[in-house]
C-alpha cells in the first residue's frame, strides 16, 4: 500500500514533467530549465540514502604505512593484510587508525615478529645451557678431593671447634674468653664463695676457675 508521502511525490513529479513538456513544446527555454531543475532536486531528496563512508582505502593504506614497517616490503604480510582488509567490515570501526591496528594485530598473530622468534630461541638455548651447567656442576663435584677415611677430626676441624666454643688460640686468660655456660658457672661460684672477698682474691679465684674449666674442656674435647 502506497503511503501519502509517496503519492504526493509522485504527483509533484508528474506535474513537473507536464510543465517541462509544455515548456519544450512552446519553446520556452527558461520555463523548461526551471522545470528540469525542480525535477533534479526532487530526485535528489527522494533517492535512498547510501552507506556513510567514514574513511577510504587510501586512509587505511596511509595508516598501515605509518604503523607497519613491513607494509609494502614483506610480500607475505602485505598480501595477507590486503586479504584481511577485504574480509573485515570497515563500518564497525570509528576511523582508519583503528581499522589498521586491527589488521596489524591479526598479521602479528599469524606472523610473529622476529624479536619473538629470537626470544623463543634464546629461551630454548637457555634451557640447554642450564642442562650443561648441571653437567658442569657434576664435574665440579667429582673434582672435589675425597674425604679422609678416618672419622677423627682434622687439625682444621679442631681449630674450628675451639673457635666456636670460645677457646681461642690458648688457655682462657679472662672470663670473657670462656664459653657462655662456663662464664655463668664461674660467676655463680664466685658469688657464692668470694662474695665478701677482696678484688685480688676474686681475680685469683676467677683465674684458678678458668684454668680448671679450661683443662676439663680440653679433656672433654679430646
Amino acid at each position: 500500500m502506497t503511503d501519502l508521502a509517496t503519492m504526493m511525490r509522485e504527483q509533484l513529479s508528474s506535474n513537473l514533467n507536464a510543465q517541462l513538456d509544455s515548456a519544450v513544446t512552446a519553446g520556452d527555454i527558461a520555463a523548461a530549465r526551471k522545470a528540469s531543475d525542480s525535477l533534479s532536486k526532487l530526485a535528489a531528496t527522494t533517492a535512498p540514502a547510501g552507506p556513510v563512508v567514514k574513511f577510504t582505502a587510501a586512509d587505511i593504506r596511509k595508516e598501515l604505512e605509518a604503523k607497519a614497517p613491513w607494509f609494502g616490503i614483506d610480500p607475505r604480510r602485505s598480501s595477507k593484510v590486503l586479504e584481511y582488509g577485504k574480509m573485515m567490515d570497515s563500518n564497525r570501526f570509528d576511523n582508519a587508525a583503528k581499522f589498521a591496528e586491527a589488521l596489524i594485530a591479526a598479521i602479528d598473530e599469524e606472523f610473529p615478529p622476529a624479536g619473538g622468534r629470537r626470544q623463543e630461541a634464546d629461551d630454548a638455548g637457555g634451557d640447554a645451557g642450564g642442562d650443561n651447567d648441571d653437567a658442569g656442576g657434576a664435574d665440579d663435584t667429582a673434582a672435589k678431593p675425597a674425604r679422609k677415611k678416618t672419622d677423627a677430626p682434622s687439625a682444621g676441624d679442631a681449630g674450628a671447634a675451639r673457635r666456636s666454643s670460645g677457646a681461642g688460640s690458648g688457655p682462657w686468660a679472662k672470663l670473657s674468653d670462656a664459653p657462655a655456660n662456663v662464664q655463668k658457672d664461674i660467676e655463680r661460684t664466685l658469688d657464692k664463695y668470694c662474695r665478701n672477698g677482696t678484688k685480688e682474691q676474686r681475680e685469683q679465684f676467677t683465674k684458678d676457675a678458668l684454668a680448671t674449666h679450661y683443662a676439663a674442656h680440653q679433656r672433654k674435647g679430646k
